[in-house]
């Protein structure tokens, strides 16, 4: 579940300046009634709030938006760890009004929201695919974020641009690779593109992917 944060930021040039513009994000530019200011030197902040959410109750909270490296993200008058355009915020977030805060020195030119997780979830897939007598295996390697008992398995189902499922399977969790074969699925060609969606789920959580499929022989 999301929540978006494009709306209700507070624009500062630096972190003295109590004065403010309201801006959306994505901000590309600099307002006209700061136009003047001189920014080379300053630090520019950005600020908004949200409520607590019941939905929040037994997750883990993450905050989303592509900053810049010297970036900083506050929430609720502390500093959150920043690591690949997000922040865990879980610990931080009150049971009221909860302040964000990010001091940079460039725009925030993407969207922002919050991304309420399960406890233990998939983080990343990686994807390695062979073809052996006319089908096709998939070798996926798993990331987890959180920790797990070691009963949990992990369900797989594989799409097609229709929706329908061509494929599932399950496996322990406890194995961080695993490899299957989908059988006979249709090719991807530069003259049609096919893609299908991969998805695996973990407990309520869910991650989802695209994956084609090719196979080239050589010739010679």
């Amino acid at each position: 579940m999301r929540i978006c944060l494009n709306d209700g930021w507070k624009f500062f040039i630096d972190y003295e300046n109590e004065n403010f513009v309201s801006v959306r994000l994505p901000h590309t530019e600099l307002l006209n009634s700061l136009s003047s200011i001189n920014i080379k030197h300053n630090r520019f902040i950005y600020r908004n709030e949200f409520s607590y959410s019941d939905d929040f109750k037994n997750r883990r909270i993450f905050f989303y938006c592509h900053l810049l490296e010297n970036s900083e993200v506050y929430l609720n008058g502390k500093e959150v760890l920043l690591s690949d355009g997000h922040c865990e915020l879980t610990k931080l977030i009150k049971k009221d009004l909860n302040v964000l805060e990010i001091r940079t020195s460039g725009y925030l030119n993407e969207t922002a929201y919050l991304d309420i997780k399960e406890k233990n979830f998939i983080s990343d897939v990686s994807f390695l695919q062979s073809y052996e007598e006319g089908s096709y295996i998939l070798n996926c390697r798993l990331k987890y974020d959180g920790k797990l008992s070691g009963y949990e398995s992990v369900s797989v189902s594989l799409y097609d641009k229709d929706n329908l499922e061509v494929f599932n399977t399950s496996f322990s969790a406890l194995l961080k690779e695993y490899s299957f074969n989908v059988g006979k699925v249709r090719e991807w060609s530069k003259n049609v593109p096919y893609l299908y969606t991969i998805e695996f789920s973990l407990n309520d959580s869910k991650y989802k992917d695209t994956v084609s499929y090719r196979h080239i022989t050589k010739q010679g």
